[in-house]
């Protein structure tokens, strides 16, 4: 992540992101060469969590044990985790089995539950 990079500039996916007032951003991450590596995610969540929170979500936290730790301090200027309140916290999580290759679906799941757990939430707030 470049943090002094304007909305607008980059890909077309990063332009359809505000990162600094949208309320709940997924990021995917991966991890290790293209060939062999490994998926994990990172939840923006500015909706739920008063002052916002990042969470890095992890099936194989052995496989990088630094990686949510350096994402961090690679993202400590940008609008996203300064946006955010730069609360950032581990996401508990089941494992995947070492030896799966599993990962990018474990990670889309991780997506659909906290989204789902989102909605309700929301839902029950209004009900």
């Amino acid at each position: 992540l470049n943090p002094t990079k304007r909305r607008g500039a980059g890909d077309a996916h990063s332009k359809m992101i505000n990162w600094d007032t949208d309320k709940l951003i997924f990021i995917p991450i991966f991890w290790g060469a293209a060939s062999a590596g490994h998926w994990g995610l990172l939840v923006v969540d500015r909706l739920m969590v008063p002052g916002g929170v990042v969470t890095c979500f992890d099936s194989l936290p052995n496989y990088k044990p630094e990686a949510c730790e350096t994402l961090k301090q690679l993202m400590a200027g940008s609008p996203l985790a300064t946006g955010a309140g730069a609360d950032w916290r581990l996401g508990s999580t089941p494992r995947q089995s070492r030896a799966g290759n599993d990962c990018g679906i474990w990670m889309l799941m991780i997506a659909t539950a906290y989204s789902a757990a989102v909605f309700t939430r929301r839902n029950n707030a209004v009900a």
